[in-house]
């Protein structure tokens, strides 16, 4: 079978290069890729147009001049953040496939796509190793302390209290006794309750589609998890407001809250109230209502809170994991192409 000719956009995370070096150790022999790069001054200015990408303004993003240049003569094309406008797929019917090395398809129209026949291949999931140990990794540092102690390190002050027990403001737990709550039980959340069960943690479940329910874990209501839990996790899709005016004050006194899935899942006003009046012990906090955060955000003036920037699914082993599996995916897709046409 004769060659496809296949476009690969790159961008400030993954360079097209890097993207093309491994698909073409699965491709190369049916695919002959030629490359771009969607390109910004910094990663700040990328992920400022990721946000407008994932609130629906694909249209309105700028792009350089020619990356689309002769777009209508590829069979496949390979994206990571880049947006794919309409100009794209006008009376484009070479256009077979498209390859998303994302989890999600927000700079993708589908159904465009769908319009025109053309198959989409995404990554659901790719980062979930990333979050699940960036959580595990937060739950560990927030029930021992470590950053507040660790803090105290830098000033070159030693503690002498070192256990709620002893005189320490917060208590000093582990996850063996612990009671944990998680919220969303898709692909992640049950990745980390499976982690947790080693541990030796109590888990408490919130996941409203009951098809996701499975008898090793125990699933509760919303209400009884945040009465009970020592510590809350997101790990939720919602575009609602889950932990909120309505019952913030359900959550102990001892209670440690992280989220690294949305920010609308909580109230950010709320949880900057809690912190700073000590309702809560505490939270790890990896995405915001406006990010970057204001660099006089009030969250930055609090002890008892660890701040991350939006990086809980960010690691080298993922962008070089996500390449990986979409060129698995696409070779199963040609050798089913080739099958179609012998």
């Amino acid at each position: 079978m004769r060659k496809k000719l296949g476009l690969i956009i790159g961008d400030g995370w993954i360079s097209a290069i890097e993207i093309k070096k491994i698909l073409d150790f699965y491709l190369s022999d049916d695919i002959k890729f030629e490359i771009q790069n969607w390109r910004h001054k910094s990663l700040k200015n990328l992920q400022n147009d990721n946000l407008r990408i994932e609130k629906g303004y694909i249209e309105n993003i700028k792009l350089q001049k020619n990356i689309y240049k002769n777009i209508n003569k590829y069979a496949i094309i390979v994206v990571h953040f880049a947006p794919l406008k309409k100009i794209v797929f006008n009376n484009n019917k070479n256009l077979k496939l498209i390859a998303s090395l994302r989890s999600g398809i927000e700079n993708i129209n589908p159904m465009l796509a769908k319009k025109n026949k053309i198959k989409i291949v995404n990554n659901p999931g790719r980062n979930a190793n990333a979050v699940k140990e960036y959580t595990i990794a937060m739950m560990l540092n927030l029930l021992r302390q470590i950053n507040v102690f660790s803090l105290k390190m830098n000033k070159k002050i030693w503690p002498n209290i070192t256990s709620q027990k002893y005189g320490h403001p917060t208590f000093i737990g582990e996850l063996k006794s612990s009671k944990i709550g998680i919220i969303g039980f898709g692909l992640i959340g049950k990745s980390v309750a499976k982690i947790l069960k080693n541990f030796g943690s109590e888990i408490l479940i919130y996941e409203p589609d009951k098809n996701k329910h499975i008898k090793y874990f125990t699933f509760v209501n919303l209400n009884y998890l945040l009465r009970n839990s020592d510590i809350v996790s997101f790990h939720a899709k919602s575009k609602n407001v889950i932990l909120g005016k309505k019952n913030f004050n359900l959550l102990k006194k001892n209670c440690f809250i992280i989220n690294s899935s949305r920010s609308n899942l909580i109230d950010e006003k709320m949880l900057l109230d809690s912190l700073r009046k000590k309702k809560i012990a505490g939270a790890a906090i990896d995405v915001f209502e406006k990010e970057p955060i204001p660099k006089n955000h009030p969250l930055f003036k609090l002890d008892n809170v660890i701040l991350t920037p939006h990086i809980a699914g960010a690691s080298d082993q993922m962008l070089s994991d996500c390449i990986h599996i979409v060129g698995k995916k696409i070779q199963k897709k040609m050798v089913h192409l080739k099958n179609k046409n012998s």
